[in-house]
């Protein structure tokens, strides 16, 4: 196994300047805002907005399973977890079960890749191979994510779908992403894949990115 030093700038935490200036740009963009020091208390600050017993879905997320928060939802606790009903059906004879119960949830947990110091969401994403259109891309939003705009593709080929996202300064992300030697979704099972990692320069107009 081999280890690669990072720069600094990858992985120094935000200050606490920086953490209050996200703060306001979010508020601004209407939302409300809690700031925690660890999983625990983050966990925690989640949970105690959900009333027991509602029905909850909790999306594919790192953050919700290394705070504990998907385990809390679906593992028996106070909650109806709608994921936990979805795995207990069939995918090749009752996807569209799936589908439905995915969809009627009280309320949705996930995460977003980063949040800006000007409030803005990004979220990168990947197609599986089941899509027409491979690649990595990026999206943005400023209005709680009921929208994404300015839809970016910064790849082309077969990817596993999952990305990282840092912002190193206010007019550049860093973007990690995977690629491969696949040509069709046909190849996948046996493709060869990398991890890449790029810079991506960023403008502002007006509340977009």
């Amino acid at each position: 196994m081999t280890t690669t030093q990072a720069p600094d700038r990858f992985t120094t935490l935000p200050d606490d300047q920086t953490l209050a200036s996200a703060v306001v740009a979010l508020e601004e963009h209407g939302f409300s805002v809690e700031v925690v020091d660890d999983p625990d208390a983050a966990r925690r600050a989640v949970l105690s907005r959900i009333p027991h017993g509602s029905s909850v879905m909790t999306n594919t997320s790192v953050t919700l399973q290394e705070t504990g928060i998907a385990d809390a939802i679906n593992d028996g606790g106070p909650y109806e977890s709608a994921r936990t009903k979805m795995l207990a059906l069939d995918f090749a004879t009752q996807l569209q079960e799936m589908k439905a119960i995915g969809g009627q949830p009280e309320y949705a947990l996930g995460s977003v890749h980063a949040v800006t110091q000007d409030g803005t969401l990004v979220m990168a994403f990947g197609h599986k191979p089941d899509y027409q259109e491979h690649g990595n891309y990026l999206a943005f939003s400023v209005d709680h994510g009921h929208s994404w705009t300015e839809v970016v593709q910064i790849s082309s080929t077969v990817t596993r779908a999952y990305c990282g996202v840092r912002e190193v300064s206010a007019v550049e992300l860093f973007v990690v992403y995977s690629t491969s030697d696949a040509k069709t979704a046909q190849d996948y099972s046996t493709a060869k894949f990398n991890t890449m990692g790029r810079s991506v320069r960023v403008t502002r107009l007006s509340n977009a990115i």
